[in-house]
This record gives structure tokens, C-alpha cells and sequence, in this order.
């Protein structure tokens, strides 16, 4: 059987988002007393000495930079895999994040446990529209800039050696 040259099909690229976003948030939240909590952002260091902050992407300088590099690197890792559609490949990564995302950040909302803080750069998560805003940009841009990364890097082998890889 030949491979297609779109492969893998776009629900894979939206699988891998939803898997990488599970394995993150299992991260931190199996390792965040270790990890993150010594590290909060500016301002909120009683909160975490308190443990009111929860394990999340956003919720510490050192969580965010973790996010950062895993899903620029798996954006990278696809769109050289990938080769064609980047744009689309970015937009269906970044739809396979969202999608578990979008019921996490409304539960937390719903919970509204007043202990746990969620923070973003709008405060402490107050405006669930705005924390959801706040998510999808900061989940969107390194995936872009990890695409355009791989687009980059593809259109100098090709220049540079010729050839479709």
C-alpha cells in the first residue's frame, strides 16, 4: 500500500493534541508539589505556600515554560512527519488540546472551589470567557511557532537538497 502523501490524516494530529494535553496535565498534577509549587508566579507566593494553587499549565512560571516546550516540540515533530498542510496540522493539534481543555477549565469554573486559585493574566481566574481566551492563546502560539519551525526547517532541506523531505 502507498503512503498517501497527507499522512497521518488530520484526526491524528487532533488525538495527539487530546494525549498530549492528558499526559501534561497528569504531569503536573503527579508531580507539582515537587516541581512547581516552589516556583510561583510574582505575587503568589503566599497562595502557594498555602497550597492554594493547582497543578494547571498556566499556574506557575516553570508549568508554563514545561507546556511551551512540549507542544512546540510535538508541533515540530508532526509537521516534519507531516510535510504537507501545515496550517491545518497546526489547527487540528491545537484543536486536539482544546478539546479536553474546554470541559476542565468549565468544571473548575462550575467547582469554583474558592480555596483553588487559577491563575491568568487576567487574575485569578474570576471570568471564565477570558481564562478560556487566555488557554487557547497560550496553547496556540507555541504550537505555531513549532510549525513554522518544521515549515522552515523543510523548505531549506528542499532548497538546499532538493527532493519532497
Amino acid at each position: 500500500m502507498a503512503r498517501s502523501k497527507d499522512f497521518p490524516p488530520l484526526i491524528v494530529a487532533v488525538v495527539l493534541g487530546a494525549l498530549t494535553f492528558g499526559f501534561l496535565h497528569l504531569h503536573f498534577v503527579t508531580s507539582w508539589q515537587e516541581l512547581y509549587v516552589n516556583s510561583p508566579w510574582p505575587g503568589f507566593d503566599e497562595a502557594a505556600r498555602r497550597g492554594l494553587i493547582q497543578p494547571w499549565f498556566t499556574n506557575s512560571p516553570r508549568s508554563l515554560r514545561v507546556t511551551e516546550v512540549v507542544l512546540s516540540g510535538l508541533a515540530f515533530l508532526v509537521g516534519l512527519i507531516r510535510g504537507s498542510q501545515p496550517w491545518a496540522t497546526s489547527l487540528a493539534l491545537w484543536l486536539g488540546v482544546m478539546i479536553p481543555l474546554v470541559p476542565v477549565l468549565v468544571a473548575r469554573s462550575l467547582l469554583s472551589d474558592s480555596r483553588i486559585l487559577t491563575i491568568t493574566m487576567f487574575g485569578h481566574g474570576d471570568i471564565p470567557t477570558l481564562a478560556l481566551l487566555y488557554e487557547a492563546v497560550r496553547t496556540g502560539v507555541p504550537i505555531v511557532a513549532g510549525m513554522l519551525c518544521a515549515v522552515i526547517l523543510l523548505f531549506l532541506w528542499r532548497a538546499l537538497f532538493g527532493g519532497s523531505r
